[in-house]
């Protein structure tokens, strides 16, 4: 008997050393650190100047490369929710600056979104404290924490082969043509619906929002709500009651706490410009880098092509020539702005 519970602990020892020694690999390979695109929490900045937040309009929204001068970060990731969006701040609140702008994306479809979507929850254990993460359990810190190498399933073929660089994004090309931006809007409506039906009627994230913006307030940011640009094949089903009632929300709450809300996603720039989206509603590199630097200028963070710090960016006055993309900045900008910080 003595001899049985040996070789059994001799087994389940050089079991665990070689399931600790797989996951010791896995973690480190390019394949795992793009996945859900949460490897960027790992290098975030210490006096972040700008910060934004947000599900997927927010990920795929922004890109600060090209502005030079400022110390900015995106913390927007796939389905996060706006009660998410806040555990995301209060974790990282040390990295931001005094009077940090904080962009928070809204649209009707975050605006409905009260619960976590689709098990969303499970990519934030190597992200947030496990007390602070919806619905957590240890089974799932287990295995999403602490030895990922137990959820990598198919992934784990990186061990054998990995990918040659870290990649995360997933809306980085151009639709096929413009059919496509049209059922891709159809899609996502399809997808709206279903999150309405599995939530109790008349279900909001107002109250979320509310709660970002008043813990932005009272740590001496500068909450500014925005809705990115959407083309029109989008917007056709995100109208009538829908935008309406969301529009009105973002309004009161603009008004109320004083604060600026941008809404972008009418914007004639933009919404039939399906060269700067990859889908209907979501813009690509091009399109994140001309929008950003249209925003950051709306609210007078940089000036022209120029930081508040006086810095050249890339996409400054007349650079890249032939391009024509600076002409947009020369335009009226079409953003529907309310509010303003009190």
């Amino acid at each position: 008997m003595r001899r049985f519970l040996v070789r059994g602990f001799s087994f389940s020892a050089i079991f665990l050393a070689l399931l600790l020694l797989l996951n010791h690999f896995y973690v480190r390979t390019n394949g795992y650190k793009s996945l859900n695109g949460t490897y960027k929490f790992t290098e975030v900045p210490e006096g972040i100047q700008v910060a934004n937040l947000g599900s997927s309009h927010g990920e795929f929204g922004f890109d600060y490369q090209d502005i030079e001068g400022l110390t900015c970060f995106n913390f927007g990731l796939r389905g996060q929710s706006h009660q998410l969006d806040l555990e995301i701040l209060k974790k990282f609140k040390d990295r931001l600056a005094e009077g940090c702008t904080v962009i928070i994306p809204v649209s009707c479809f975050s605006y409905i979104q009260v619960e976590d979507y689709q098990n969303q929850h499970v990519i934030y254990y190597g992200i947030l404290d496990y007390g602070s993460i919806p619905n957590h359990n240890p089974v799932e810190y287990l295995r999403f924490r602490l030895l990922p190498i137990l959820s990598a399933s198919f992934n784990a073929k990186y061990l054998i082969r990995d990918k040659k660089t870290v990649e995360w994004d997933i809306f980085a090309g151009r639709g096929e043509d413009e059919e496509y931006y049209k059922l891709n809007g159809m899609y996502y409506y399809g997808l709206f619906k279903d999150l309405m039906e599995r939530q109790p009627e008349g279900a909001n994230s107002a109250g979320a929002i509310e709660d970002l913006i008043i813990y932005c307030l009272d740590n001496g940011f500068k909450p500014v709500l925005v809705t990115t640009p959407f083309t029109d094949y989008y917007n056709y089903w995100f109208s009538g009651e829908v935008y309406v009632e969301f529009r009105a929300a973002m309004s009161r709450m603009s008004r109320e706490y004083g604060v600026p809300y941008l809404d972008y996603s009418r914007d004639a720039r933009f919404r039939r410009t399906f060269d700067f989206f990859a889908d209907s509603d979501h813009l690509n590199p091009l399109g994140r880098k001309v929008f950003t630097r249209i925003l950051l200028r709306r609210l007078g963070i940089v000036r022209g092509g120029m930081t508040k710090k006086g810095a050249q960016g890339r996409w400054g006055g007349n650079q890249n020539p032939g391009s024509g993309l600076h002409k947009l900045d020369k335009g009226p900008d079409e953003g529907v702005l309310e509010g303003a910080w009190s």
